[in-house]
């Protein structure tokens, strides 16, 4: 009997909104494909799930329960009740023959992977998909810092300190002397669950990371012992992608009235960059008056959209946001934080648009500037106003683009490359 390879994933599909959800599913499905046993272990979110046929799917409950598009805090992972039922779940469910290795595909089911992993005797593989293991408050530093210039972690705790009050407080925005205060102390909680996680991250046999820019960021805050461990694995770019997508209606309304449609997709965060799209909008909006900028993605509306133009669709199905792809003229992803890659990439290649995006993190990796689309700099909305509106102007320009963009997408991030790196990783374990 061959041995398994177990993922193990804070949300599985049909749950969850990120693309980390969807790169699980992909990888498993070309590692079954290619002769790979996959299983896969996650919470359980809800009473209906849809199954898949090519591999097992073991869920545990958490008491919580969530629609589709939605995510629990990352708070209910700090839970060691939690950490603890993911443990005996998989002890109960396999022992040390069953198992090539344990993939832990998010730090938040970390510790109890690694438990388990260490029980087990079997492998520990942890995918770092974020910044959640570089700084214990998520990484907000690196929206406002260059990574060189931050004090890496080989003194965690002064790092922790040093980004509260220099980068957290300007990210929170509190403004009241007893809120920093409070919010320091309450702050002690994250640092405590960051430092356990670290420590079950130095157990792990491969950490891979979901670009080589992701890899470069953290490398800086480990050992040197621990560098021939670390490997870099991208999304799959799939070539069968569903014709039968499901029409969106207000899409299709805005291509009749002959409007160009620029997309975004992902949450409407500060580390997104939604609020420079929104300035660059402005500016393309005044330019292009036949411009509407459709937003699918979660996050509050409330005050930000009074722009006519600018359209919320919300949470989207995978198969209607496909549709919007090949609906759109062009996808912008305006990040400020280092992205470690960035599904719309993908996406957009997929359905051969060109990409507007910032400079930043893994989406260079993913975007070839003025070949497959325009990158400009952080922050930069008149740049990104600029390139947007280069791009609408010239149509045969956009057609290109996006033609280069399909061709490089497939070529680097085709299941046979995606392949070849998993299987340098699992059978050499």
């Amino acid at each position: 009997m061959k041995k398994k390879i177990l993922f193990i994933c804070p949300y599985f599909p049909p749950h969850g909104s990120g693309g980390a959800e969807r790169t699980s599913l992909l990888h498993a499905e070309i590692l079954i494909k290619n002769g790979y046993e996959v299983s896969i272990i996650t919470p359980s979110y809800g009473d209906k799930y849809e199954t898949n046929n090519s591999f097992e799917i073991i869920r545990f409950d958490i008491g919580k329960k969530i629609k589709l598009g939605e995510q629990i805090s990352s708070r209910i992972f700090y839970n060691p009740i939690i950490q603890n039922k993911l443990k005996k779940k998989i002890l109960e469910s396999f022992n040390s023959n069953d198992l090539k290795c344990i993939h832990v595909q998010h730090q938040f089911l970390l510790r109890g992977a690694s438990l388990a992993a260490e029980k087990l005797d079997v492998p520990l593989i942890s995918h770092i998909r974020d910044t959640g293991l570089f700084c214990s408050l998520g990484g907000c530093c690196l929206i406002y810092e260059k990574p060189d210039k931050i004090p890496y972690l080989k003194n965690p705790i002064q790092h922790h300190i040093w980004c509260y009050f220099r980068n957290w407080i300007k990210f929170q925005e509190i403004n009241n002397l007893f809120n920093i205060s409070y919010g320091f102390i309450k702050s002690f909680i994250p640092l405590t669950v960051f430092l356990n996680n670290r420590s079950h991250l130095k157990n792990s046999k491969k950490i891979i990371f979901a670009s080589k820019n992701l890899k470069k960021i953290y490398k800086q805050t480990l050992e040197k012992k621990y560098y021939a461990i670390l490997e870099y694995v991208y999304a799959v770019a799939k070539k069968k992608v569903n014709i039968k997508n499901k029409r969106n209606y207000i899409i299709d309304e805005i291509k009749k009235k002959n409007n160009s449609i620029i997309l975004y997709t992902g949450k409407l965060s500060k580390g997104k960059g939604f609020e420079v799209l929104l300035k660059a909008f402005e500016i393309v909006s005044s330019k292009m008056r036949k411009t509407k900028l459709v937003v699918c993605g979660n996050g509050n509306k409330n005050n930000i959209y009074k722009n006519k133009n600018i359209i919320f669709l919300g949470f989207i199905s995978q198969s209607e946001l496909t549709y919007i792809y090949k609906t759109c003229d062009l996808v912008v992803i305006p990040s400020i934080w280092p992205e470690p890659l960035g599904w719309s990439t993908i996406d957009a290649a997929i359905s051969k648009k060109p990409v507007v995006a910032s400079k930043i993190g893994g989406i260079p990796e993913a975007v070839i500037n003025k070949q497959t689309g325009f990158l400009v700099a952080r922050n930069d909305c008149k740049a990104m106003a600029k390139a947007i509106i280069y791009i609408l102007k010239n149509k045969n320009l956009s057609k290109t683009l996006g033609e280069n963009a399909n061709k490089f997408i497939y070529k680097k991030f085709g299941s046979e490359s995606i392949l070849k790196k998993l299987k340098i990783i699992y059978d050499n374990l």
